[in-house]
């Protein structure tokens, strides 16, 4: 019977909650949830709509459509949904058997419990009582342990209203404080605009000043230089008709001919005294544009513009410190400590991780006043995964090499690529129910194109990330690269071809093109600078761009297997392929002739995926940690971490935008719910160089509006010599 009530139990739990069922309902695919719950899901699902469109069943993704609840708010809308009459009979059942069946001892399962021991906290039938709890000091049977916490009801109800209402308190300050920062963004969203609107307006009317003294000075110019060409033009066209007539006419009239030469030579006399003219008063301009320098001076000395100050303070409802507990003035920690205890952690451990001494830095930074924040330094770390899966395996890599340089500790790097989470987005279509995504690529418009194998087609996605149109193929596709904004080239790995496809992002279309065959399977491609790198599992080819055809320039044997992804750099003369796999689990570097530049290899590294060079960064996608790692271009050593937050699960395909700001992650793992297999990945990336970091400053209110002093006499930077 006991065994029959567990196995029965396992089937009575909402799949949300992991409890069991409370009011169960059923949606039109036939899974059940708690109406709490389901609830919740919905309005989730739509709190951000306009307009709401019905929710997906939490468990297979099946739409629930609008149709049902037509004239209902989404809150209103589980309440509509048919109750699982089923499910309820046997829960009450349950209930039932479990209140009035006695309860067996685990220990002794011919004998019902029958007393409670205090001391251990444990139910004990008369046999336990008397062998294991002999020696315990508060054995009493099961009425006086339930009298005496009945007693203590109202205390513990007291004590639970108490908590309840300090919770609230919180959870109120909390949502103040995010719509205070939700408020302070937008206003500092609309100063910058603001900002930049005036900065706008002012070189317009610069410009416009600039303009009219060069067309004043054309049209003062042009008017003597015309009249000099229209002279040119009649002595030209006079004296050519001179020659024409003493040339062909035959004067039988001797003074007549005497006559028309002296014409001639008269006029001649009178044409070159123009023409000496001219020449004597004839003019070269000389026009030269100064820019004014201090404008370029300002904007190259600028660091930002300017600056935005973030400080922690302790709560109104926060508990007054007790002794020993450190104060708000010994917590205080300036920026840059709190960068400089990042960048230079192994100094002070050097045992300490990467990825842990990060970390550290940004929890001291939790509890620290902050002043103007640096991107470089905001980001979000490696976190252990919840809900009973894999914890993210921290990467225990040796940290860069380090320098002394008077009483400053830096790194022996010249930047550092840091990404922050932008967002991720939804790439099914339709009723897909999942997707593999092989293949990404960022246009320089914005747009996104995607190649996903598990539905055999292309993407495409505007820049707000809505879809556009889509291609389908008789084979399921592999990587693609972009060729330009209008074309790119994907991977068909089992028919062993590239397939040029065309974009017109206009009239929102994918059209085919011509068809490149190899000899091998193809599975990542990269292209750049006129030059194409395919990858097939031992082999890079590189090709030629010639016009519309391709001409191989090189076949390059790495002499390993298993690799997965290829990368060129942006002039094309080094490529980098990932390899998987047992023992030798590497990153190789080439020239495109097949010279090995360097490798990189750590034991702790068995599933290098995507790559992408971003400045003089490599970018690695750690697939069985979960992590983006940087290495140096150069040498190939390791640079540190870019990603490791708990929002990346299993990286696999990874590309830059062509400006290199915003990084796209792909994910696919047989482990991963089926949603998150929909989704792709979104960073803002940033790049810090040792000597100028890259930051996010914003100018305050308070601080009035921007000072434009400096290009206040651009006007004046314009010259012209006569």
């Amino acid at each position: 019977m006991a065994t029959a009530l567990k196995a029965a139990k396992e089937y009575l739990i909402c799949p949300l909650c992991k409890n069991n069922f409370d009011d169960p309902k059923t949606l039109v695919c036939l899974h059940s949830f708690c109406k709490q719950c389901i609830n919740n899901h919905i309005v989730e699902k739509n709190k951000t709509e306009i307009k709401a469109k019905g929710f997906e069943c939490p468990t297979c993704q099946k739409q629930t459509s609008l149709s049902e609840f037509a004239g209902q708010k989404p809150e209103d809308w589980s309440s509509m949904l048919p109750t699982n009459e089923a499910l309820s009979n046997i829960l009450t059942a349950l209930n039932e058997v479990e209140n009035t069946s006695p309860l067996q001892c685990p220990s002794h399962l011919d004998h019902e419990v029958e007393f409670f021991c205090e001391d251990h906290e444990v139910f004990a039938c008369s046999l336990c009582s008397k062998q294991s709890h002999k020696s315990c000091g508060k054995v009493h049977s099961i009425a006086d342990a339930v009298r005496k916490r009945r007693e203590n009801v109202s205390v513990l109800t007291n004590d639970l209203s108490t908590q309840i209402t300090e919770t609230e308190k919180i959870l109120n300050n909390r949502q103040d404080q995010v719509e205070l920062i939700e408020s302070k963004e937008d206003e500092i969203k609309q100063e910058i605009i603001e900002m930049k609107k005036q900065v706008n307006d002012f070189f317009a009317q610069m410009e416009t000043k600039v303009l009219d003294v060069i067309a004043e000075v054309k049209h003062k110019e042009l008017g003597g230089i015309q009249l000099e060409i229209n002279i040119c033009h009649q002595i030209i066209e006079k004296a050519r008709s001179a020659i024409t007539e003493m040339s062909t006419t035959e004067e039988k009239n001797p003074l007549r001919f005497v006559e028309k030469y002296n014409d001639h030579i008269k006029s001649y006399e009178e044409r070159q005294e123009k023409l000496e003219h001219v020449l004597q008063n004839l003019t070269d301009l000389k026009i030269k544009y100064l820019a004014n320098r201090e404008i370029e001076k300002a904007f190259n000395e600028a660091d930002s513009i300017g600056s935005l100050s973030v400080e922690r303070v302790r709560g109104k409802l926060a508990k007054p410190l007790t002794e020993g507990t450190p104060r708000d003035d010994k917590l205080s920690l300036k920026l840059d400590d709190i960068e400089e205890s990042n960048a230079l952690s192994d100094t002070s451990a050097a045992s300490t991780s990467r990825s842990q001494s990060i970390q550290q830095g940004i929890e001291v930074a939790r509890v620290s006043p902050m002043k103007s924040v640096s991107v470089a330094s905001v980001g979000t770390h490696a976190k252990a995964d919840s809900d009973g899966e894999e914890p993210v395996p921290t990467l225990r890599l040796e940290e860069p090499k380090v320098k002394e340089q008077g009483t400053i500790t830096t790194r022996e790097r010249d930047t550092m690529v840091t990404a922050r989470f932008l967002r991720d987005f939804n790439v099914a279509i339709d009723k897909e129910y999942e997707c593999t995504i092989e293949g990404a690529a960022i246009l320089a418009s914005g747009h996104i194109v995607l190649t996903d194998s598990s539905n055999k087609c292309m993407k495409l996605f505007d820049e707000k990330y809505n879809f556009l149109a889509m291609t389908r193929f008789s084979v399921s596709p592999g990587d693609l690269a972009v060729l330009s904004e209008k074309e790119v080239l994907v991977c068909l790995p089992e028919m062993s071809r590239v397939k040029h496809e065309r974009i017109d992002i206009k009239n929102k279309k994918i059209t085919a093109g011509e068809v490149l065959t190899l000899n091998e399977r193809c599975h990542s491609i990269s292209f750049s600078n006129r030059k194409m790198a395919v990858c097939s599992t031992s082999n890079v080819y590189i090709f030629q761009r010639q016009g519309s055809s391709w001409v191989r320039d090189a076949s390059i044997n790495v002499n390993v297997t298993n690799l997965k992804f290829v990368a060129l750099d942006s002039a094309a003369e080094r490529v980098v392929v990932s390899r998987d796999g047992y023992p030798n689990r590497s990153i190789i570097c080439m020239n495109i002739t097949g010279l090995k530049l360097w490798t990189f290899t750590h034991e702790e590294i068995r599933l290098p995926r995507g790559i992408a060079f971003c400045g003089n960064k490599i970018l690695v996608a750690v697939f069985d940690h979960k992590t983006i790692i940087q290495l140096n271009g150069k040498d190939g050593r390791y640079d540190g971490v870019v990603v490791q937050d708990s929002c990346l699960q299993w990286p696999c395909k990874l590309c830059l935008s062509p400006k290199g700001d915003k990084m796209l992650l792909t994910q696919s793992h047989h482990k991963m719910v089926v949603k998150d297999k929909k989704k792709v990945l979104i960073y803002l990336v940033y790049i810090c160089t040792s000597n100028n970091e890259v930051q996010i400053i914003i100018r305050n209110s308070h601080h009035g509006p921007a000072d434009l002093s400096c290009f206040n006499s651009i006007n004046k930077g314009i010259d012209f010599y006569e």
